[in-house]
């Protein structure tokens, strides 16, 4: 932008020069076409005058016999040279095509040098008859004078003259006026551009492509920075609830204070989009760490000024650009990659608590990579149908009715450089990639298969799915008839397992959805019944045919004796409401046995079985119903 402001400013000059240099032209040619008709009257009224004074001094010689005849020699000679003068001079041409004068001129100079002989011997009955023909030439020659120069036509040409000079000059600079005119105003929208080209328009502040253009030059240069970025938690919140108008305010606030906070030479403050804020530390003699910890508390105090929201209150993700090698990439991908390393510090202060400030470190790196290379994978993975790493495992659960046998679906990847991969953080990364809804996807026909492939046992063996958060909507319907009575999958074999807070978003909508799913056969779990605020709501609130208890309950079943009392109440009152009691956890004979004595129905956890894969889970299957197994203890 500056270049082309250069450019046009430089256009602008050339092309006042150009038009001054035209004024002044015009200038010169008038003062140079009046000087030439000053020279042509000049030249005429010399031809008058010495006309006149030959034919006095010829006058004189005729009355004065005595006289000599050298100064009528010398007048003779001077009117010669006039007349060769005016007719011959190139500054009279165009004087002599006016009002005959050529041609009255040539006639009387072709008379005077017919005498020349009697001028020069003194034949006074020759100059007698010369002062007599020269007479009505003098009269004309001095008609043709006052009509020319002395008349209104001569006044006229001048005025015309000085009248176009004027006209000229005045239209040259009015040019000059509006070009003016439009050199100023562009310029100033050029540099109004540039304010919004580098220029937040609400609080002022630099905005990011000024972030971007000063971290690749220090990048360029090596130079060692620090990168904050800053976000203001539940914004949103407070934007929606009291109006754009106070969000406004309070965004301009937040970017007065760290513009008060950072008065250090080369320290820059950004806002980079709605409630993000960044700071750029290039003068290292200042504490980042302590100066990161003083923003957090100034801007939390201030957050704190806006009424009815104490809640308002801002993360801080650090990044230095010292954590990334220089040998690596070009400036411009390490300056990007600072930038990421700042994101991921603050998605990781936001995810840690309200004002939470997190610094980034190599390992963290090292865990953003990995992450990033498993999301790669596992969206391949998810359209290859014959990938081996992701896979389900089946926990058995023992159910008291005889031939009988339940299992839950539990997911597993086994990745090639990074091994086991945490279940937990598999379906983190899923959600937060927008590869739930495939993977959820995938978990149903992988379900559907083994099914099938234990179809012998059809009506004994029951599936319990944990549901992902991204299928409970309005197309879960739809998904479990493509993929379970399609192929004619006993849908009471099927029970899917949701989570508190996948219903409490919209009751009304998770209470529509599970009668649905339940229309075709489907049964639904409530799942970590127990950890959550709201399980006793959700009870009275959603139709659910089974509740499983959290395995923290199982854990503590004979250290407390009220445990024991919560997990009798919970199985009462459930039977009460006609739903079914799963108890989670169970790895010591002694809980398995008091939960029996409490009447629970069913039974999951180690002490009958860890997870299997498919073909051990179907091998279980096989050996349990051909023994005929029930439950005793042993």
């Amino acid at each position: 932008m500056t270049k082309r402001l250069v450019i046009f400013v430089g256009f602008i000059f050339i092309f006042f020069i150009i038009s001054l240099s035209t004024l002044m032209r015009v200038n010169d040619d008038y003062n140079y076409i009046a000087r030439q008709a000053k020279l042509s009257a000049w030249s005429l009224a010399q031809l008058q005058t010495e006309t006149n004074q030959f034919q006095h001094q010829l006058e004189m010689f005729l009355v004065q016999p005595s006289l000599d005849s050298d100064n009528l020699i010398l007048r003779y000679d001077i009117l010669w040279s006039r007349y060769q003068t005016f007719l011959y001079s190139q500054e009279t041409t165009e004087i002599r095509q006016l009002h005959n004068a050529y041609q009255v001129v040539t006639d009387a100079f072709n008379l005077i040098k017919r005498y020349e002989q009697a001028v020069f011997s003194e034949d006074r009955d020759q100059l007698a008859e010369f002062y007599q023909k020269l007479l009505p030439y003098q009269i004309r020659i001095r008609d043709i004078m006052v009509k020319k120069f002395t008349g209104a036509s001569s006044l006229q040409d001048i005025m015309q003259l000085e009248r176009n000079k004027n006209i000229i000059t005045y239209n040259l600079l009015l040019v000059l006026a509006f070009v003016g005119f439009l050199a100023f105003h562009l310029y100033r929208n050029v540099k109004n551009q540039q304010f919004l080209a580098w220029r937040d328009s609400l609080t002022g502040l630099y905005n990011r492509n000024y972030l971007i253009r000063q971290i690749e030059h220090k990048e360029h240069k090596k130079r060692r920075y620090v990168v904050f970025l800053l976000d203001i938690d539940n914004f949103k919140e407070v934007n929606d609830a009291l109006g754009y108008e106070i969000g406004d305010k309070i965004l301009q606030m937040v970017a007065h204070l760290l513009s008060s906070l950072t008065n250090h030479h080369d320290v820059k403050v950004i806002r980079l989009a709605s409630d993000e804020f960044s700071v750029l530390i290039g003068d290292l003699t200042l504490d980042y760490v302590q100066f990161a910890h003083r923003v957090r508390k100034e801007v939390n105090r201030v957050l704190a000024t806006v009424h009815g929201y104490k809640h308002l209150t801002v993360s801080i993700g650090v990044a230095c650009s010292w954590d990334i090698s220089y040998e690596s990439d070009t400036y411009q991908k390490r300056g990007k990659s600072i930038l990421n390393n700042a994101d991921l510090s603050l998605n990781i202060a936001k995810s840690q608590s309200n004002s939470a400030i997190f610094f980034y470190s190599g390992d963290l790196e090292k865990q953003y990579r990995q992450r990033k290379s498993l999301i790669h994978d596992l969206e391949h993975l998810l359209k290859d149908e014959d990938q081996k790493q992701l896979f389900l495992c089946y926990q058995p659960i023992i159910i008291k009715q005889e031939n009988k046998l339940g299992c839950e679906a539990l997911l597993r990847w086994n990745h090639p450089v990074y091994g086991h991969i945490n279940p937990e953080y598999l379906i983190t990364i899923a959600e937060q990639s927008g590869l739930a809804r495939p993977l959820g996807l995938w978990i149903l026909k992988s379900v559907c298969n083994i099914y099938l492939s234990l179809s012998v046992y059809r009506g004994q063996i029951e599936f319990s799915i944990n549901l992902s958060d991204a299928l409970f909507d309005e197309r879960l319907t739809h998904v479990l008839v493509s993929i379970f009575l399609a192929n004619d999958v006993d849908m009471q074999s099927i029970i899917l397992e949701i989570t508190e807070t996948m219903t409490l978003e919209d009751m009304m909508q998770s209470n529509k959805i599970i009668r649905e799913i339940q229309q075709l056969g489907v049964r639904v779990a409530m799942d970590d019944f127990g950890t959550g605020w709201a399980s006793l709501k959700l009870l009275n609130d959603l139709p659910f045919d089974k509740l499983k208890i959290d395995k923290s309950f199982t854990d503590k079943i004979n250290l407390h004796d009220k445990q024991e009392i919560f997990i009798r109440s919970i199985i009462d009152l459930s039977h009460q409401l006609g739903i079914k009691v799963v108890a989670e956890g169970i790895e010591e004979r002694y809980q398995y046995k008091t939960l029996l004595d409490l009447e629970c129905d069913e039974f999951q956890g180690y002490y009958f079985s860890k997870p299997l894969p498919s073909h051990e889970f179907e091998q279980y299957c096989h050996q349990y119903f051909t023994q005929q197994q029930t439950i005793t203890i042993t």
